[in-house]
């Protein structure tokens, strides 16, 4: 489930109640990470791939890999590995940062495409 922006001002102001049995969310806590995914009670930031310093696929990102101005790379976990091996070895190799992201639909609805996403990249500014 995603609480974007507009229901966590609702949560601010006091017009929702949220709560998770998983691990008993509570409010200020929601502020804290207003814009979080909440899945079997792990929080995973895909907000900073709200930038347009983005790439996206796996050609996309080796080639940016290539270039040596990717910084830090998301893999989706239920990705083929054949596609994800590849990426994730010459991401070692360049020492980027690696982040595994819970599906690939959440990965591709956090770089707002309609599609999902193996692997996608924040490049250096």
């Amino acid at each position: 489930m995603l609480y974007n922006l507009a229901h966590c001002l609702d949560v601010l102001i006091g017009k929702r109640q949220i709560t998770c049995n998983l691990l008993d969310i509570k409010f200020p806590l929601l502020v804290l990470f207003p814009a979080c995914f909440v899945q079997g009670g792990i929080f995973v930031p895909l907000n900073e791939l709200a930038v347009p310093e983005r790439v996206v696929g796996e050609r996309e990102v080796q080639r940016a890999m290539d270039k040596g101005i990717l910084r830090k790379l998301f893999v989706a976990a239920d990705s083929d590995v054949k596609v994800t091996k590849p990426v994730r070895d010459t991401a070692a190799g360049l020492s980027v940062e690696v982040e595994e992201v819970d599906s690939k639909l959440k990965l591709g609805r956090a770089c707002a495409i309609d599609r999902p996403a193996a692997v996608a990249g924040l490049l250096k500014k």
